[in-house]
This record gives structure tokens, C-alpha cells and sequence, in this order.
């Protein structure tokens, strides 16, 4: 039974792994997603759409907009920060368009994965490659696992990013120095 639920879930990661290509190539590209309208509204946004995300950041910061002023958030604001930013390959496929990026900050792989399925591809410790399907979108994670989520909104020491896999059903981290590849797809979700 738990060969085929891994076999199952394997399977399903290499079907939206396929579906994020072939999505990506079909759109008209965007252009550069750091620092354009789209990002910024799409940031700008967040506050409306996650109340515990919109509490957590007016506890932590006063206001919505004075952190994206501290994260360094900004429309027209796309150069790569290296007290902030990492330098990796990042694709956002919206509904229309696909953009991409060169660089991304652990907040905004955060807000990214706010209200979408992310994909990360990541150099494990061992040296082997790793791959998470997942999400900080409430709808998208257990009851149960709300109270977890609410403490994630942050990045963890050393600049670690917790996200539930959609495919293993738990949490997954992975460090943000070791990712190679980070693509968030608006036209997959699940059913």
C-alpha cells in the first residue's frame, strides 16, 4: 500500500513537473517578474487574501506596507540585492503570461508560496537533488495544520523556508543558498 501511494505521489509531481513546461512555453512571456507591476501588486494583494499572513505581519511590523518596505519590495525596484536576494532561476506562470527572474529573496518565496503551488529544486545536504511541490496556501494544507503554518510566515534560521508538500502530506524545508530552481504555476492547482 505505501509503494503505491509513493509510486502514486511520484507520479503526480512528474505530471505538474510536465504541466510546468508545457504551461510555461505556451504563454507569452511577461518579462522580468523582480521588481515589475505584477509582482508588486501581487504582494501588494496578500494582505487581503490571508488574514493570519495580514495579523502576523502588522504584529511583527506595524503595517503591510512598511514591510515591504523592510523586505525591500518595491515596484521598478528589480536589481539583486545580496543582503536579501539569491541568485536563482525563478519562473512565475500566471493565467496569461509566464515571467522570470534571475533573483528571489526568502520573503518572497514566502509570499509566493502564500497562494500558490510552488516547485523547488534544491541541492540536499548529501549532495543529492531534491524537489518539493508545495504550498503555504491555507485551503491547500489539513485543519490541523493551520497552527504550524501560522508560525512559517517568516524565514527560520539560516534562512530556511518551510512549505507543506503536497505530495509527501508533511512539512519540508529546504535552505535558500541551496536552491537551483524555484517556479510558481497559478494555472496548476489541485481539484
Amino acid at each position: 500500500m505505501a509503494e503505491e501511494k509513493n509510486k502514486f505521489n511520484e507520479n503526480l509531481s512528474e505530471d505538474i513537473s510536465q504541466k510546468l513546461q508545457e504551461n510555461f512555453f505556451a504563454k507569452e512571456f511577461g518579462g522580468e517578474y523582480s521588481g515589475s507591476r505584477i509582482q508588486y501588486e501581487y504582494y501588494k494583494s496578500l494582505k487581503t487574501k490571508d488574514l493570519e499572513y495580514e495579523k502576523f505581519i502588522e504584529d511583527n511590523y506595524g503595517s503591510y506596507d512598511n514591510y515591504l518596505r523592510v523586505s525591500k519590495v518595491e515596484e521598478g525596484l528589480g536589481i539583486f540585492d545580496p543582503t536579501v536576494d539569491y541568485i536563482i532561476d525563478v519562473q512565475i506562470v500566471t493565467k496569461d503570461k509566464s515571467y522570470r527572474t534571475d533573483h528571489i529573496s526568502a520573503e518572497e518565496v514566502i509570499m509566493e508560496a502564500l497562494t500558490g503551488i510552488c516547485t523547488v529544486i534544491f541541492m540536499k545536504v548529501n549532495g543529492s537533488v531534491g524537489r518539493i511541490t508545495g504550498t503555504l496556501e491555507k485551503k491547500s494544507i489539513p485543519t490541523k495544520q493551520y497552527r504550524v503554518r501560522s508560525q512559517l510566515f517568516s524565514p527560520q534560521k539560516g534562512d530556511r523556508i518551510i512549505m507543506w508538500d503536497i505530495n509527501k502530506q508533511d512539512w519540508r524545508s529546504f535552505y535558500m543558498e541551496r536552491v537551483i530552481k524555484f517556479i510558481r504555476d497559478d494555472t496548476i492547482g489541485l481539484e
